[in-house]
């Protein structure tokens, strides 16, 4: 027994120097971790989905003009529909279109039509992005075959942090195509209700191309707001109303199937208005 009693000694001892070093009295600083849902309880070692996240940093340091562009640098992704961000959209592992479903703050966005837009949204206003890279059609139903880019949008509170009022005013140009982008925000925070109002102008001339000459009828013209309110109703209840309306402006071929260089495959000058409303309620409670 005596020597069980020498090993309790010595951990107490050890103990007490590790408590009371001065090493130890400083704050350890550990890196952010994200924690992702997969809608399924599976230890993390047994997922075959890659996951990818993007942080609202890896959004400002980026400084993409387009939501597929802050995904054309992660591995599987690729950047199709040409260098127009207003119609560019994500390839997965070689499956796109209808086959990546979209989705902005938990709400199905797919729409696919040739030459048409599919991403409605300024990347200053998204907190985060993420990808489900392969197949997740069981998970989340039709369109997810190739996989899942999940947009989450900034709310006041990621705005104001702490602070009851503020905003901000962001300006942008492209000497390629002579593009400018404006983006503002304004946003309130009153106790338990949080308020945010957003919006965005791009307007752009035709793009240049590697030879100098001009991509005919590349220039592009878009506008869009976002009002976003939300209300925590108490310490387990959380409703949240996000109203975005957007306008495109530009020429595209008439035929989206079509060789561009075909002469019966003309231009024309299409507007797209898209309006999106949805409301949100969660209920959290804990089981014991």
């Amino acid at each position: 027994m005596k020597p069980t009693g020498i090993r309790l000694k010595t951990s107490a001892a050890m103990l007490s120097a590790v408590m009371f070093s001065p090493a130890f009295a400083e704050p350890v600083t550990f890196e952010p971790i994200h924690i992702t849902a997969s809608r399924t309880q599976t230890d993390v070692t047994e997922l075959s989905r890659n996951i990818e996240f993007l942080s609202s940093a890896d959004i400002e340091q980026q400084q993409a003009a387009s939501i597929p562009e802050l995904l054309r640098y992660s591995p599987n992704i690729d950047l199709v529909g040409g260098p127009r961000s207003s119609v560019q959209s994500v390839n997965i592992r070689g499956l796109g279109g209808d086959r990546v479903l979209q989705l902005v703050d938990g709400v199905r966005q797919n729409f696919v039509s040739g030459h048409r837009p599919s991403y409605f949204l300024e990347p200053e206003m998204l907190k985060s992005v993420e990808v489900i890279r392969g197949p997740a059609s069981s998970l989340w139903g039709s369109g997810a075959v190739g996989g899942v880019v999940s947009q989450n949008t900034k709310t006041a509170s990621d705005l104001l942090a702490g602070r009851t009022f503020g905003g901000f005013i962001k300006q942008g140009w492209r000497s390629n195509d002579d593009r400018s982008v404006t983006t503002m925000a304004l946003a309130t925070q009153q106790e338990d209700i949080g308020v945010l109002v957003s919006g965005y102008y791009r307007d752009g001339n035709d793009i240049k191309l590697g030879n100098n000459d001009r991509l005919s009828g590349s220039s592009m013209r878009d506008k869009g707001v976002m009002g976003k309110f939300d209300w925590q109703l108490d310490d387990n209840q959380h409703l949240t109303l996000n109203v975005r309306s957007s306008r495109d402006e530009g020429n595209v071929p008439s035929n989206g199937a079509a060789p561009f260089n075909d002469t019966s495959n003309f231009l024309i000058r299409r507007r797209n208005d898209t309006d999106h409303v949805s409301l949100d309620y969660r209920l959290t409670r804990t089981l014991i």
